[in-house]
């Protein structure tokens, strides 16, 4: 029997052979109000991100666990935690902000491998802060403003991908300069935005 606790209170076991992701849509269904969000989920003490919980492997977890399994889910308040999120979101922005001119100019004068790393923290910083809006103006039933701004993220995302993987550095150079830049402003507005009807709340 795996058994769950929510916020350290104990409620019925999870269903065995469950999977782990429906296991907390369940959770989240009957048991966590509609102001609240999981903001940490722990198995067997050891704490889960969420790209461990769209993994396989994570999903089929519930499968292998042993009869005295535990789940640890903790929650906090829906307003507080997404400001949290907007607040490091805004920080990747200025920190992309930044340093993509001088991964841009070292594509253009020397490729190094620091600097295709820094590409790859980059867009990975830039592409979660995009999931994060939307799932954001969804919660907060936002209508998304400038759709083809968001499609520009995700062309330029997969432009960037395919560029790295032929080597055209100074290609990357451009897009970076000419496709990324022009997006944060964007991304500001709509994460303030989120903001402002999340404080509004209160």
């Amino acid at each position: 029997m795996t058994r769950v606790f929510i916020d350290n209170r104990e409620i019925e076991p999870a269903i065995a052979g469950m999977p782990l992701d429906q296991v907390l849509k369940n959770i989240e269904a009957a048991h966590i109000g509609e102001d609240s969000v999981i903001r940490e989920v722990l198995i067997n003490g050891e704490a889960l991100t969420p790209e461990t919980l769209t993994s396989r492997t994570i999903r089929n977890s519930m499968e292998r666990m042993p009869g005295n399994g535990r789940i640890d889910v903790f929650t906090g308040d829906r307003d507080e935690i997404a400001n949290g999120a907007i607040a490091e979101a805004l920080a990747c922005l200025d920190r992309i902000e930044r340093v993509s001119p001088c991964i841009a100019e070292s594509f253009i004068e020397s490729p190094t491998r620091g600097a295709l790393e820094d590409l790859h923290q980059l867009c990975e910083g830039f592409y979660w802060t995009t999931v994060l809006l939307d799932k954001l103006e969804a919660g907060y039933q936002i209508r998304p403003a400038r759709p083809e701004a968001r499609e520009k993220a995700h062309r330029l995302l997969e432009n960037i991908h395919a560029a790295r993987s032929r080597g055209d550095f100074l290609h990357l150079a451009r897009l970076l300069e000419h496709g990324l830049a022009p997006l944060l402003p964007f991304f500001r507005e709509s994460l303030n935005a989120v903001s402002g009807k999340a404080n509004a709340v209160h």
